[in-house]
């Protein structure tokens, strides 16, 4: 039952998405719980692997941790550094929770201190520029050659546009790999999963043999803030012309780019659609009556006003009175289409 207690808290932590794996029982007579497993670790765009193994007979046994044979390992941790081990306590849910943060904070510690001691000159003038950079990771992926990897948490706030998501699955992170021979491989972008179903596919920024780090992490947040205020505006927009017009047929509840309105014009039945797809707003009107080889009579306002300064209120008012013009205009040469044919 402790056992269960401790890998819960673990499981349930909110800022690391800790994963338990190939959990195994050492007891022949009762494998009704599991007193060794492998504890997954994200971190620097790769999954560590701790095998934690606890004492089924005394469990009041702090538990033994076996690492992965890597370079980024040497010389890792004295045990007898670790507070949260000395002082354990299974009878403390949160007794291994602490063990891991504490172990992992070393190992973050570790590695900027094998880091600094790599030799090479290149690595280091690009690491002293990054090491301080935000709550960055870094992880040492091989020695020979040596290529460090660098991870980077983008400041991007979509909290307020996903419901019920955890906030490793919010954040937005840039992989900036270093190496010794001085090749300079074009950084990884990784957004969350649900990005590119609100916001369409991201363009990267070039990336040149001239760029800088630091530079290129502030290109791709401006670039991502801008997809978020423009998301911010269509949805907002969107919502005042339901509000303006309560004879919208449908609009699209994903990305804000769409709605679609129903009017009566006299005897005419029109159907008018909004495109806020490109920069300029695109609205096409049809005729639910007229058709013109088998297509419905439709018409471009071309003629739509659009500033990217107008605030929402402003750019709906102005969308309200040309739409208004139009409409009418549109159903009299419906009506002098219908008298010609």
């Amino acid at each position: 039952d402790n056992f269960r207690k401790l890998t819960y808290s673990i499981q349930n932590y909110s800022q690391v998405a800790f994963e338990i794996a190939d959990s195994k029982s050492s007891s022949i007579t009762n494998d009704t719980f599991s007193d060794r497993f492998s504890l997954l670790i994200p971190f620097c765009n790769k999954k560590l692997k701790w095998n934690v193994i606890f004492n089924a007979r005394r469990p009041d046994f702090p538990p033994d941790f076996i690492f992965e044979e890597s370079p980024a390992y040497d010389n890792f941790v004295d045990y007898n550094q670790i507070r949260s081990l000395q002082r354990w306590d299974v009878n403390k849910s949160d007794s291994l929770l602490q063990c891991v943060l504490e172990l992992l904070n070393f190992f973050q510690n570790h590695q900027k201190k094998i880091i600094s001691g790599l030799d090479s000159e290149k690595i280091q003038s690009e690491y002293c520029l990054l090491k301080d950079f935000r709550n960055s990771q870094f992880l040492l992926h091989q020695r020979y050659p040596i290529e460090v990897h660098c991870l980077f948490p983008l400041d991007v706030d979509w909290r307020s546009f996903i419901r019920g998501s955890s906030s490793f699955d919010e954040t937005a992170k840039i992989m900036i790999v270093l190496r010794a021979d001085g090749t300079r491989p074009e950084p990884e972008i990784l957004l969350p999963s649900f990005y590119n179903s609100l916001f369409g596919s991201f363009q990267k920024p070039i990336w040149t043999s001239s760029s800088t780090n630091t530079a290129y992490i502030l290109q791709v947040e401006e670039i991502l803030q801008q997809k978020l205020q423009a998301f911010s505006k269509r949805k907002a927009i969107i919502t005042r012309l339901t509000e303006m017009f309560p004879c919208f047929l449908e609009y699209d509840t994903l990305q804000y780019k769409k709605i679609s309105f129903f009017f009566m014009i006299t005897t005419t039945p029109i159907i008018v659609f909004l495109d806020l797809s490109d920069s300029r707003p695109n609205v096409v009107v049809q005729s639910m009556l007229h058709f013109r080889t088998g297509r419905p009579l439709s018409g471009n306002l071309q003629s739509l006003p659009h500033s990217p300064n107008w605030s929402v209120d402003e750019f709906c008012a102005r969308l309200k009175k040309s739409l208004k013009s139009f409409l009418y205009t549109f159903q009299e040469s419906c009506q002098a289409f219908k008298i010609m044919s």
